[in-house]
């Protein structure tokens, strides 16, 4: 007979009222909460202390809008094994109200284009009603809000394509970019995991 034991290897002392959970790696993990937020939090293996090891560190937060209740690791497309789709890695979600997304890991690099890039939107795409993007996209919950960070909204990054030329450059000036090579990246991002 085997035995099975569940042993607590780090904590986060933020208290939530989860949702769902999921391993994204090692020592990286994201939850959704009762809010209608994700967040991504942590585990400091490298620390010198038994106590920082043990604590998770929130890393990213993000204001979904709807319920997650389920994660998933795979890709809503066939890939193939030697494609550039093929390292980039993807969770899907589930909601209550029946939208299925994806959330995909991205390298620093791609990372820093694609926040310049959410941040020129910003400037260029007004809100609905006058609500700012950084707002409705805020961790917010009964005991803070905090500015989202650590995540790209891809339905913000999507509208890129729906622009006029003309606000398109004005997303990309300072970028060192041309409005074709922001395409290019945006259509190969969204072909890897949709």
């Amino acid at each position: 007979p085997t035995e099975h034991t569940l042993e607590e290897i780090a904590r986060d002392y933020e208290p939530n009222w989860m949702t769902s959970v999921e391993v994204l790696d090692d020592d990286t993990f994201i939850g959704a909460e009762n809010s209608y937020n994700l967040f991504t939090a942590r585990k400091n293996s490298e620390a010198t202390t038994e106590e920082d090891r043990a604590r998770l560190e929130v890393i990213g937060g993000f204001h979904l809008g709807d319920l997650v209740i389920g994660f998933r690791h795979g890709s809503l497309v066939m890939r193939q094994p030697d494609s550039e789709a093929a390292s980039v890695r993807t969770l899907l979600f589930a909601t209550n109200s029946g939208v299925l997304g994806v959330v995909a890991s991205l390298s620093p690099e791609q990372f820093d284009f694609f926040n310049k890039l959410q941040q020129g939107m910003r400037r260029v795409v007004k809100g609905v009603g006058g609500l700012l993007h950084e707002q409705w996209r805020s961790f917010s919950n009964e005991r803070k809000t905090t500015e989202a960070r650590g995540f790209i909204d891809g339905d913000l990054i999507e509208v890129f394509g729906d622009l006029r030329y003309a606000q398109q450059q004005e997303v990309v000036k300072g970028m060192d970019i041309s409005v074709e090579d922001a395409t290019k990246r945006i259509e190969a991002l969204f072909l890897a995991i949709h």
